[in-house]
């Protein structure tokens, strides 16, 4: 009975598919590839819809790469003449915004200048004691730099000679009265308080002899000399008769050199900035670039420099990179004479 049983069992699971189930399998098999065809389609669709049209709100995926500027630079001047054609009303619009030094420029400097025609003036202090440095700054700055001359050093009156021919601008750099006394001692015939006006004209005579074609003067420290205006009245008289300008160094916060040059119609001006207070070229760097924005508001502003090494390779670059962005650099004469004085 258990074998007839197990028979029957096995012969109902070997029996053959019924008609009707042998319809469905069979419709189903001629529909799959039209559905096949239809998914593929449809995500086609999809893939190009997604990589092809743009996405302005998304930006654009980091990318690394080993090329550098210049290869860069090459592949951008191979790109088919067709497509700079297509792109050109665009380029043209934004010309300036696509320029490589507009995307280096610091966001202070995308201020709007408020006075057009800034005046900046550079000045290098403590000329005449080294022809070497000297000799560098010659062939790495332009003309529009003034040099401010110590009187009595080794090469003083050498480096005003040189200077000259070479068709660069001298100022005296007038050694005057510091607060700290050590300061005192490094050059001979300063001018100090207490003198009296035919003293302060006997060295300001001997410091000039010192520095041919100076066409103006700056205080060598005076912190003390500065603000004693008794003496800045009798400076400024000497000043007026020979006709020089001054450009006060403000090595104090109360000096009132300006105050009395203009008092007594002398042409001046004020140090606005020192370049080189720190001898690092990236501070200096930044020290010139505040130089710069502070021309946002002023006509004309003035900087102070060193002779050194830093502070000469710093300007020899900086200084174009400002001219290419219709920066105006002038000589200190130029710019403190026009009106008569520093206002």
């Amino acid at each position: 009975m258990e074998k007839k049983t197990l028979k029957g069992k096995v012969s109902q699971k070997n029996r053959p598919p019924s008609k009707s189930k042998r319809r469905k399998k069979s419709t189903l098999r001629k529909y799959i590839p039209a559905i096949t065809i239809s998914v593929l389609i449809v995500l086609f669709v999809l893939w190009r819809i997604l990589v092809i049209i743009p996405h302005p709100e998304s930006p654009e995926p980091l990318t690394f790469s080993s090329e550098t500027k210049e290869e860069k630079t090459e592949a951008k001047q191979n790109v088919p003449k067709k497509i700079i054609k297509h792109n050109i009303e665009e380029e043209t619009k934004t010309k300036k915004e696509k320029t490589e030094y507009h995307k280096e420029i610091p966001k202070p400097f995308e201020i709007k200048r408020e006075i057009e025609e800034s005046k900046y003036s550079i000045v290098i202090d403590d000329v005449g004691s080294s022809l070497e440095l000297l000799d560098e700054a010659m062939k790495k700055l332009p003309k529009s730099v003034t040099f401010a001359i110590i009187p009595f050093q080794k090469y003083s009156k050498e480096s005003a000679l040189l200077l000259h021919k070479e068709g660069f601008h001298i100022i005296l750099h007038s050694p005057m009265e510091a607060l700290e006394s050590d300061q005192n001692y490094k050059v001979k015939d300063i001018i100090k308080t207490g003198m009296s006006e035919r003293e302060v004209f006997k060295t300001l005579e001997l410091q000039l002899e010192s520095v041919p074609y100076a066409e103006g003067m700056n205080n060598h420290t005076g912190s003390k000399a500065t603000k004693d205006e008794d003496l800045m009245r009798k400076v400024m008289r000497y000043l007026k008769k020979k006709n020089l300008y001054f450009l006060d160094s403000r090595t104090t916060p109360l000096t009132v050199a300006m105050k009395v040059a203009m008092e007594e119609g002398v042409p001046t001006m004020e140090r606005r900035v020192f370049l080189d207070d720190n001898s690092d070229e990236s501070d200096i760097t930044k020290k010139v670039d505040e130089f710069i924005l502070c021309g946002q508001k002023e006509e004309k502003v003035v900087a102070i420099g060193h002779l050194r090494s830093n502070t000469i390779n710093v300007l020899s670059t900086r200084i174009p990179y400002w001219q290419k962005r219709d920066i105006h650099f002038f000589c200190l004469g130029d710019i403190i004479k026009k009106n008569g004085t520093g206002s």
